[in-house]
């Protein structure tokens, strides 16, 4: 999964998985303050966001791994093992 964070600093985002199907990403930007000076013009938002996306299979929490480079943040965030039946014993009492 990508997304594009362009202004964010990579400490000031928050990744999670839970439920082995819900990911959620949280983060803020903070306003660039100018020394001596004042923007005539800001298109970029700041404060906190939070997206929650839910996944269309579980996925291993303990294998995913995030890069962030240039604003690009990539997930990688590989399926569990689909749960295998298992033979259950039936013991007389």
């Amino acid at each position: 999964m990508e997304a594009e964070l362009p202004g964010f600093e990579m400490d000031a985002l928050e990744i999670y998985v839970t439920g082995g199907n819900q990911l959620s990403i949280a983060g803020e930007r903070k306003p660039l303050e100018l020394e001596g000076g004042a923007w005539h013009r800001q298109e970029r938002s700041f404060g906190k966001f939070r997206r929650t996306f839910e996944l269309p299979c579980d996925v291993n929490a303990d294998d995913v791994s995030a890069n962030f480079a240039h604003g690009n943040l990539t997930l990688t965030m590989p399926k569990s093992e689909e749960v295998k039946p298992r033979r259950i014993e039936v013991k007389a009492s």
